[in-house]
């Protein structure tokens, strides 16, 4: 009976796991969207107005000014992208792969001390059928 009891155990928290896991996935998604609408946002509205501040302010040609604003979309894709790809397992998606290797661990003890006393006595009663 301790079997079942560890192998459903084992089984709730790969759920858990894998339902955290998901939700942190979501999220990550969410962010990177977030991440592209800023950019496009950026784009759309904002450079007309800093290209011109640059030309008529900093003096530079058109190409320099429109460099400038690309080098600097880029930076902002690149942090937003980068923090989407590093999002951390939670401490929920942690503690339930802690508890699922636990309840795995104890079902192989389990599961091979059943086999051993299912051996023994296999062969004890074997034993006495011969005599």
């Amino acid at each position: 009976m301790r079997m079942f009891q560890l192998a459903r155990v084992a089984a709730e928290a790969e759920s858990v796991r894998l339902k955290a896991r998901v939700q942190r996935m979501v999220g990550s998604a969410i962010m990177g969207v977030i991440a592209l609408i800023f950019l496009l946002c950026a784009l759309g509205f904002g450079h007309l107005a800093l290209w011109g501040l640059l030309r008529d302010q900093a003096m530079l040609s058109a190409p320099a000014a429109a460099g400038i604003l690309a080098g600097g979309d880029l930076l902002v894709a690149l942090a937003l992208a980068w923090r989407a790809a590093k999002a951390p397992p939670s401490t929920e998606e942690i503690e339930a792969r802690l508890v699922r290797q636990r309840a795995l661990d104890g079902l192989t003890s389990s599961a091979a001390t059943s086999t051993a006393v299912a051996t023994t006595l296999l062969s004890l009663w074997r034993g006495a059928k011969r005599r």
